[in-house]
């Protein structure tokens, strides 16, 4: 029994070996990226401020302090990029990326919903911003809820295309089938909302890296999508593996755009004469 059990086990950890192994640019690119921004001169707080400036407007007064350090996003794009996060890793694990089916009229509704409910308090917060009547007075917790909402919608949207571009062969169903399978991601994006409202010091690395990286692969999957529409490949992969290289010209990609956003803001501000939020 033991016996059996330890080949098992070995050949599972084999199993996990080759798989990395099959797909093994995607790793070494995270580490050598993420390294470089660890490593590189400077506090955390200004370095994730200045690779995300050309994402987010980053004010500080709708900004989270966490500790005595501000987070790269504002609140509402803390929660989006942690909603889109959290609902990424709950399609994977559920093993929803492969579902080509289109979702039910009620997931775009709901989607539309969550969106619309972010534009709605984003323009009741501008409305406070130029001093003009407006409803209720808008919190960083509103923006935080509301954003992640909006993660969500983005994330499923995006989960979607994703399967309808890439797989030759995807699985029945859609990547929402039932209204339950929204819960894990709900719990998720609660627990994200109450890290973030507890400001507890510990927690500005974790939150800064987590957003850092959601925002380096939300852009990547999309440039992923443009790429393979573009050379019009879709629908023609039929396992990870294959992916292999389109996946990490994709995450080059993403962070070559997310630089270029980044230089393009602070060009334009530094031309413009406009002081940087920071």
């Amino acid at each position: 029994m033991h016996a059996s059990k330890a080949i098992e086990t070995r050949g599972t950890g084999w199993l996990i070996v080759r798989r990395i192994g099959e797909v093994w640019l995607w790793p070494a690119m995270l580490l050598i990226a993420f390294g470089l921004f660890t490593l590189w001169p400077g506090s955390m707080m200004v370095k994730a401020h200045n690779v995300l400036h050309g994402l987010c407007a980053q004010q500080p007064g709708h900004s989270v302090v966490i500790g005595d350090q501000m987070l790269p996003f504002d609140a509402r794009m803390t929660g989006i990029y942690g909603g889109t996060l959290i609902t990424f890793v709950c399609l994977a694990a559920a093993g929803r990326l492969r579902q080509q089916r289109d979702p039910a009229k009620w997931v775009f509704a709901l989607c539309l919903a969550l969106i619309g409910a972010m534009g709605l308090d984003g323009f009741n917060s501008l409305l406070t911003d130029l001093g003009l009547w407006h409803p209720y007075e808008t919190t960083n917790l509103a923006r935080l809820i509301t954003g992640a909402g909006a993660g969500v919608a983005i994330a499923i949207v995006l989960g979607w295309l994703f399967a309808t571009t890439v797989w030759s062969a995807g699985e029945r169903g859609a990547v929402i089938e039932h209204p339950s399978e929204i819960l894990p991601v709900l719990v998720g994006c609660a627990a994200w909302i109450a890290l973030i409202e507890s400001r507890a010091g510990w927690l500005y690395l974790p939150v800064t890296y987590a957003l850092v990286l959601s925002a380096w692969l939300t852009l990547s999957a999309l440039v992923l999508v443009l790429l393979i529409l573009t050379f019009r490949r879709d629908r023609s992969y039929r396992r990870l593996a294959s992916l292999h290289v389109p996946a990490a010209l994709a995450l080059l990609g993403g962070l070559l755009l997310m630089a270029a956003l980044a230089g393009g803001r602070f060009w334009l501000e530094h031309r413009l004469g406009i002081p940087t939020s920071m």
